[in-house]
């Protein structure tokens, strides 16, 4: 996951909580500010990572699943995460942190990664010597329970690595009739045609719900222009990634494409780039991916339809 990504996922949830929906699950966790109690933190951090099986946990800071976006209060990382990470037993989880500027304040994202699963966790006093494996359950955290490491040892399914491979983007603001004669449209279009790479490596099947992916379109410096839906998606590696109306099966590496339109009635500068983003969704890890990419003008055009392709030189 990139920068643009884990920005894209901050901003996604903040949407959702902004909706009067909850987020919070055994991988995101929502915080007014910054725990300061070292110890908690810790525990709190160890038991996400052993109950999502590893990969990344996130807590996003200045967001309260009551009141919405409230902004994040400066924090010094350099001087909390020492005193956090201290509390690990072994190899402590590697911290991403993210800035992200939504309209009613900045968030900020930190993103805790590992590989080294069970997380074990000092005891608070330093000078015993006894060590948890915590666990979160349901908003709490509690020592884990025999079959709560049973689960470590499961063969789990693995998040692909997703990436804007191909495509392009089309800006209309006409259509035509069924005789053929162009007529103004009431609101300009954006039409995408985008191929996405899967970079699955383990055995096993993972599956993409179609109507909970969304795609979105934002000016370069993270200013969000539209939100759309997707509708189509066609399979270019039909051995491995199966492609219906309703879902995408993904078995080993392969592209799908998909085809969305964003509508934007305000629209009306063309002749610069833009940031693409799709959000997708792992039915089997719970996971949420936003893979994005930058789409240039394409050299000669004008007028309608306005055509954008994928920018090679910047990849995100």
């Amino acid at each position: 996951m990139n920068d643009e990504e884990r920005i894209a996922l901050i901003l996604k949830q903040a949407d959702i909580v902004e909706n009067g929906q909850s987020v919070e699950d055994n991988r995101i966790e929502l915080k007014r500010q910054v725990e300061d109690d070292h110890h908690k933190a810790a525990r709190q951090i160890g038991g996400l990572l052993n109950a999502s099986r590893g990969e990344y946990v996130l807590w996003i800071i200045g967001l309260d699943e009551k009141r919405g976006v409230l902004g994040a209060e400066q924090t010094e990382m350099s001087n909390w995460w020492p005193k956090v990470k201290r509390r690990f037993e072994g190899t402590p989880p590697k911290l991403y942190i993210i800035s992200a500027a939504h309209e009613k304040g900045n968030l900020v994202g930190l993103f805790f990664e590992t590989k080294e699963i069970p997380c074990i966790i000092k005891n608070k006093d330093e000078s015993r010597s006894e060590l948890e494996v915590p666990w979160r359950d349901a908003n709490g955290t509690r020592s884990a329970e025999q079959s709560d490491l049973r689960l470590l040892l499961l063969d789990i399914p693995e998040t692909p690595e997703v990436e804007i491979s191909g495509g392009h983007i089309t800006f209309h603001t006409y259509d035509h009739d069924h005789t053929g004669k162009p007529y103004m449209l009431n609101t300009p279009i954006f039409y995408f045609q985008l191929e996405l790479f899967f970079k699955k490596k383990k055995a096993g099947t993972i599956t993409i719900p179609v109507h909970r992916c969304e795609v979105s379109l934002m000016f370069n410096d993270g200013e969000l222009i539209n939100k759309g839906s997707i509708f189509q998606v066609d399979s270019l590696s039909p051995d491995t990634v199966k492609a219906t109306p309703y879902e995408v099966s993904i078995s080993g590496p392969g592209t799908l494409q998909l085809s969305a339109r964003v509508c934007e009635p305000d629209f009306n500068v063309i002749a610069r780039s833009f940031q693409a983003s799709v959000g997708l969704e792992f039915v089997e890890t719970g996971d949420s991916v936003a893979p994005s990419a930058r789409f240039m003008p394409k050299e000669g055009e004008s007028g309608s339809p306005f055509t954008y392709i994928l920018d090679k030189r910047h990849p995100e």
